[in-house]
């Protein structure tokens, strides 16, 4: 089979988020999910079962069981996530709080990109919905109000998910919605790795008039397991560089406008 262009880092997030979400998956289940061969997922799942992030066991893989010494893993990895490419996310969050009037109503995702938005919208005049609890404490103390959705706390975003936080979320509505994802693709659109992650995604782009993506070149031309948004559902894109070739004409296209945040 053709296998999908991943980095092993992508890969094995997205099979650690699919074992965890299924509590179970066989390897036939994982590698097609994940758009490689049998064998890569078995490696794959080799290396996480050493690192503990998964149980190996005949035919596929489950849950791990934690351990006292797990207590301090999400903190690392989201702590991890906080630093990858934080100039980027730093200036994506300043060129995006531009967009941001008094008196709006903000919604912003899980991702580590709008906890730096959050921080400079520390001391507006706005309203926040969030199921970013690492944002609920970047406010606390700050100007504007926070709303969060009820749900189960995800230890490794430090997010609510689940039906609680989809159900919460529609008791509001807000102005804009503030999101970032794990690939911008011309034909895929916007993707992400998480169903959890996405349900909730889904239900902020419900309420919100428009929906903004803070996206770093990373992503550009990358593809997630699950399908988020459409190009042409996007109102603006910022991100820290223009696109090249296919997908710059495909954002121009969808009618999506383009921020390129100052250096």
């Amino acid at each position: 089979m053709s296998e999908r262009t991943l980095l092993p880092r992508q890969r094995q997030d997205m099979i650690q988020d699919l074992v965890r979400t299924q509590r179970f998956a066989t390897v036939r289940e994982l590698a097609s999910a994940v758009g490689v061969s049998a064998m890569t997922v078995r490696r794959d799942l080799e290396s996480l079962a050493s690192d503990g992030h998964v149980h190996r066991v005949y035919g596929g893989a489950k849950v791990a069981a934690p351990t006292p010494s797990d207590a301090t893993v999400p903190e690392q990895r989201y702590a991890e996530r906080m630093m990858e490419n934080r100039d980027a996310k730093i200036r994506l969050a300043r060129q995006a709080a531009r967009d941001v009037a008094d008196g709006d109503t903000v919604a912003l995702d899980g991702s580590t990109t709008a906890v730096y938005l959050a921080h400079q919208l520390r001391d507006r005049a706005i309203t926040v919905v969030t199921n970013n609890l690492l944002i609920v404490n970047e406010l606390a103390g700050g100007a504007p109000p926070v709303f969060v959705p009820g749900g189960m706390v995800r230890e490794t975003t430090h997010t609510l998910v689940g039906e609680g936080a989809v159900a919460g979320l529609e008791a509001f509505n807000a102005d804009v919605a503030f999101f970032s994802c794990t690939g911008i693709h011309a034909e895929a659109g916007l993707s992400d790795s998480n169903a959890e992650e996405v349900a909730v995604k889904r239900a902020l782009f419900r309420i919100a008039s428009r929906r903004v993506a803070l996206i770093d070149a990373s992503k550009f031309g990358r593809t997630s397991l699950l399908n988020l948004l459409p190009l042409t559902d996007v109102a603006f894109i910022v991100s820290d560089a223009e696109p090249d070739g296919s997908l710059r004409r495909a954002v121009a296209s969808a009618g999506a406008g383009l921020r390129v945040a100052d250096a």
